[in-house]
């Protein structure tokens, strides 16, 4: 492991335990609309109404990024540690949107071969789920209110 990621670490243990940042259980998924989780994932959804519920996690995901960086500038440690702290968060951000972007494109071109079609719509259902997920570790790990 290289020693950015442990420092990281490090700081995030520290923080958790200092009541810098709760360490809490991940919570139930993300405050999503259910009347557009039901539509758009009632089977024949169209690409619109995904594209939709894609955009509103998208946008959602990026307050609780920004929260998580307001998080990280009041945890009360050092300057320098807060620096590191922020820099691994967006690198760690950075290589997430990377990996999902990868996951959600070239494999699911090979896996709809047969059904070309649904590509745009498998391709935009991954990334909801993987942005779903993401969504709820940021909500969990940086919660909005202090504990």
């Amino acid at each position: 492991m290289r020693q950015p990621v442990r420092l990281a670490t490090c700081l995030l243990m520290f923080a958790a335990l200092s009541g810098g940042v709760a360490a809490q259980p991940a919570t139930s998924a993300p405050a999503t609309s259910p009347a557009t989780a039901a539509v758009c994932f009632a089977g024949t959804a169209d690409a619109s109404c995904l594209a939709a519920h894609y955009s509103d996690l998208d946008r959602r995901l990026g307050d609780a990024y920004k929260t998580a960086l307001k998080r990280i500038d009041t945890s009360g440690l050092g300057r320098n540690l807060v620096m590191d702290w922020k820099r691994a968060l967006q690198e760690t951000q950075r290589k997430w949107i990377a990996y999902r972007e990868a996951d959600c494109g070239p494999p699911l071109t090979y896996e709809t071969a047969t059904a070309p079609a649904t590509t745009a719509t498998t391709q935009v259902r991954c990334k909801i789920a993987h942005t779903e997920a993401r969504l709820t570790s940021l909500l969990a790990r940086y919660p909005a209110s202090a504990p």
